[in-house]
């Protein structure tokens, strides 16, 4: 959530101020200049807003029924890495990596809060400067590290409330395994 605040905190101050200069002269131009930039941060806002429906749901209200999105699992993998690289931990994907989760699986929410859990606390036990090179296929994710205590309770958390899922956490890698449909992945 802090990193949902600061992202809707700066699109607010971009607005003001492009408020703030139209205001003070309504000749300037500035949203005609500004047009690229305020698509952006319109882009930013939605995906804000369906990332605070996740977190929402996640924590109890049923915001999800109208906010579904199969862009919903990368728009919450995104924030996840851009919050672990603040911690000066860094995630990286394979090149020219999409992912796509189903709205319709497990509930809209479940799968990205397993995934950006996983990658959470996977991290958990990352000191600043070390990075996690995240697999993902069609089947599920995983990496070749160690996840350590945070990461099995993750996987015991996950297994409870979504019992399609699987998963392993060993000494030297993890893994979650999903149903065939719940992942798209290009890459």
């Amino acid at each position: 959530m802090p990193m949902v605040l600061h992202e809707l905190n700066n699109a607010t101050q971009y607005l003001g101020m492009l408020h703030s200069v139209h205001t003070q002269d309504p000749s300037s131009g500035v949203f005609e200049r500004s047009a690229e930039n305020l698509g952006e941060t319109a882009s930013t806002v939605e995906e804000l807003g369906l990332l605070m429906a996740i977190l929402s749901t996640a924590a109890g209200t049923d915001l999800l029924l109208e906010r579904r999105s199969d862009r919903g699992l990368s728009i919450a993998l995104t924030m996840t890495i851009r919050a672990l690289r603040k911690r000066g931990v860094e995630v990286t994907l394979p090149p020219d990596f999409a992912v796509l989760g189903s709205a319709d699986a497990a509930q809209g929410w479940e799968l990205p809060w397993a995934v950006c859990g996983s990658v959470w606390a996977a991290c958990h036990s990352l000191n600043e400067g070390e990075s996690l090179a995240l697999s993902f296929d069609d089947g599920g994710w995983g990496a070749a590290v160690h996840g350590g205590e945070a990461l099995a309770s993750h996987l015991a958390l996950v297994s409870q409330l979504l019992p399609d899922v699987s998963g392993s956490v060993t000494g030297e890698s993890w893994a979650f395994h999903v149903p065939a449909g719940w992942i798209a992945t290009s890459p």
